[in-house]
């Protein structure tokens, strides 16, 4: 606890609420790299964030091969946008998953940098288990990717638990503005739904949809110019998220709840 107390020699984090917190400190040469909060799992609540070492942090400095690329950071931000490790949140097997629909089924870490392709008792065939992804172990180099699941797990995070991180200065810049006005635009109801859904919006060019379950399931695809109206009766009752993109690629996100 002493990483979170300016008065015991670290830091007093920012509003955790408002800012994702980093914490880099010297763990000495237990073999730890860092850790982070998953949403809701901060305990106390002022150390929501990532706690990393300091040889592992960044790209320069006293970081040193196999782990010199940042992506440690990179690993514990997803853990942070509440992505659990590929072999799932506990000791892995092939019993349980990351509950994401587009990572293979993966028994444990993978550690290195190893050849592709990869096998193990749970994937045995085709291109064998996702060892490049960011939430497994392998060497900064060999890490290189999240999948379109893990992304809009992440997007669901930012946009429910995580949204406080929306609401602050930083999110000003040109860019974010354009992604708020898209999102602005678009009009969803009735939200909750059971059957239907009249989807409309303010722009002149056709925009995008797709919808998602929670674990990151692409279940329907089409476009809107102006409005049009989306039948979801077959979908079981549930959180459900809509991620559209307009001509000039800005996106938003948007939950969706299907009640029975």
């Amino acid at each position: 606890n002493n990483y979170y107390s300016t008065t015991n020699g670290g830091k007093t984090a920012w509003d955790v609420n408002k800012y994702l917190n980093i914490w880099v400190v010297d763990f000495g040469n237990n073999g730890l790299l860092g850790f982070a909060t998953q949403p809701g799992g901060a305990f106390p609540a002022n150390s929501d964030g990532l706690v990393i070492g300091y040889q592992f942090f960044g790209r320069v400095g006293n970081v040193a091969p196999p782990i010199n690329k940042g992506r440690t950071a990179t690993h514990e931000i997803g853990h942070y946008f509440n992505l659990d490790h590929l072999w799932g949140p506990n000791v892995g097997g092939c019993n349980e998953d990351d509950g994401i629909a587009d990572t293979p089924l993966q028994d444990q870490e993978t550690q290195g940098c190893p050849a592709f392709p990869v096998f193990d008792n749970c994937t045995s065939i085709g291109d064998g288990i996702m060892f490049c992804n960011f939430l497994d172990y392998v060497n900064d180099a060999c890490m290189s990717m999240f999948t379109q699941g893990q992304k809009l797990k992440m997007l669901a995070a930012l946009n429910g638990p995580r949204s406080g991180l929306l609401n602050n200065n930083a999110c000003s810049w040109p860019a974010a503005t354009s992604n708020i006005d898209l999102a602005n635009s678009i009009s969803i109801f009735p939200n909750p739904t059971n059957n239907l859904l009249t989807i409309s919006t303010t722009e002149n060019a056709p925009i995008s949809f797709s919808l998602y379950s929670v674990t990151g399931q692409m279940l329907k695809k089409f476009q809107v110019k102006k409005s049009t109206i989306v039948d979801v009766s077959d979908f079981p009752a549930g959180v459900y998220y809509l991620t559209f993109f307009d001509a000039k690629n800005n996106s938003a996100t948007k939950k969706i709840i299907i009640a029975k």
